[in-house]
């Protein structure tokens, strides 16, 4: 297993725990379970453990990295059943905290990742070789490090999002002060006074927030108009960000695999936007805010965004002749109803089947010498959708995805994602993959949730994924930790 490995793979869900040790010839379970537990309990305040934490090892292979025979890897789940609602602090409104509930009360929370052991001198010693067994569960849920609070008066503060022990991200609503549920009447209130108060500036000053602002917009709210005497220069980009039914972000590849925005708050007069939006790039689908600066110096116009993604910021530079917004490479764009309409379609099942509870694939090699007789057996279909790599578009590896176990080219990608998002869902028993050289290890996951490690596939053999034939699959992605060469990625019925 290379180092990229270690760094990556599973890396929402493996964390960095005190190592425990097991005595014998062989690895046993035990103290793998304890540790994968200790790293998942969460902790109240009285340091007893509030989460019921069950968890399963898979069979022990060698470590490929390592060649004395002495380190072992396996995978592990674990279910995780909330003992009451839970959720997380998504701002704080003059006294009150509106809390968005992430789990309700015997919710089960699926994970999975790799537990290490090595052999010491009196027994195994067993770890998780990364660092935070719940980040992509904070990723699936949107969660940023920080949250505003907003105080009577227009003042504000940052605050820095805590978690519990192991990182676990969420609060037990009941213990949370001043607590309002995000989707109540009041939630929606304090939600739209917020979106109000964050017009402004960035570095600009504090606005008062209005004693009301009505009921929470999921459309375009424009306020304060724009300086007559820049209105030449500055309508055209206004038109395109006060679009009705939002706007999306892209770059080429589609809009199914862009940023969708919505809940937008133009300042004509501030010459500030702000929202929240849904990046559909990669899945799970990840919920985002934003702010955006419009700025006119010297008859030169340009639009900067940033988003709460890792403080990703996006700067666009000109209008071009389609009437959208363009900037290094990716474009904003308003969007007409019907596209609204499908994009709404395909984020609501992006959601869906993004926040499903992870389901074990089974992956393996299909030896040099096997191949032909399985192939022989396998009815096939294509794949078809919008292929992307690290968030872009991946021409020229259309062919891949033909549903042909017989053709003769060769596809090369390295050390990263490969990603296929399907035009309509799709069901089968298996993705096979078609060899075509000696590929180092992979990762294959599906829907940004089910995912299973492959490990190298020799020249002339295959590789096969199975996977339940009722899952819907709407994403599949193929994650190179060095080099991946094949010749087709196709669904088996």
């Amino acid at each position: 297993m290379r180092d990229g490995m270690r760094a990556s793979v599973w890396a929402a869900v493996v964390v960095a725990a005190g190592v425990m040790c097991g005595c014998g010839n062989s690895p046993g379970v035990t103290g793998a379970t304890q540790t994968v537990r200790a790293a998942l309990r969460d902790h109240d305040g009285h340091g007893g453990d509030t989460l019921g934490i069950s968890v399963n090892i898979g069979p022990w292979e060698k470590d490929v990295q390592q060649a004395d025979g002495k380190h072992l890897l396996a995978l592990w789940q674990a279910a995780v059943t909330m003992p009451e609602d839970y959720g997380y602090i998504v701002t704080g409104v003059d006294g009150k905290n509106v809390v968005r509930v992430a789990a309700k009360g015997g919710a089960v929370v699926k994970l999975s990742g790799v537990v290490a052991t090595e052999q010491g001198a009196s027994g195994w010693v067993y770890s998780l070789p990364n660092q935070d067994a719940w980040a992509s569960y904070r990723n699936a849920l949107g969660m940023s490090a920080e949250y505003t609070v907003w105080e009577s008066g227009g003042g504000r503060r940052v605050v820095a999002r805590g978690t519990g022990a192991s990182g676990f991200p969420l609060e037990a609503v009941s213990t949370i002060s001043d607590a309002v549920e995000e989707d109540s009447e009041e939630g929606r209130r304090l939600g739209a006074l917020v979106m109000t108060a964050e017009q402004l500036r960035k570095e600009g000053p504090v606005m008062q927030m209005p004693a009301d602002a009505g009921p929470r917009q999921l459309a375009v709210k424009v306020v304060g108009q724009m300086d007559p005497a820049k209105a030449g220069v500055l309508k055209p980009w206004f038109d395109v960000l006060e679009g009705k039914e939002g706007d999306v972000i892209g770059n080429g590849a589609g809009d199914e695999v862009g940023m969708l925005l919505t809940d937008m708050v133009v300042d004509e007069a501030g010459g500030t936007v702000t929202g929240k939006g849904l990046d559909m790039r990669k899945m799970p689908f990840a919920e985002f805010t934003f702010t955006g600066t419009l700025g006119a110096d010297g008859g030169a116009v340009t639009l900067k965004m940033t988003t709460s993604l890792s403080g990703e910021t996006v700067v666009f530079e000109r209008v071009n002749a389609k009437g959208a917004l363009e900037g290094n490479g990716v474009t904003l764009r308003a969007l007409d109803e019907a596209r609204r309409t499908a994009l709404d379609r395909e984020a609501a099942l992006g959601k869906k089947l993004g926040s499903a509870a992870a389901v074990a694939l089974q992956g393996r090699v299909v030896a040099p010498a096997e191949v032909a007789a399985l192939q022989a057996g396998l009815v096939t279909e294509p794949l078809t959708g919008i292929l992307t790599s690290h968030g872009k578009k991946a021409g020229g590896f259309e062919g891949l995805f033909s549903g042909n176990t017989m053709t003769k080219r060769i596809y090369t990608w390295m050390k990263g994602p490969l990603a296929l998002r399907m035009v309509e869902p799709v069901q089968g028993s298996a993705i096979y993959i078609a060899g075509g050289g000696v590929s180092d290890e992979s990762v294959v996951v599906i829907n940004g949730v089910h995912r299973v490690m492959l490990g190298e596939i020799a020249s002339g053999a295959s590789a096969e994924v199975t996977v339940p034939k009722d899952l819907e699959i709407m994403d599949v992605r193929i994650e190179a930790r060095g080099y991946m060469h094949a010749r087709g990625v196709m669904l088996v019925k």
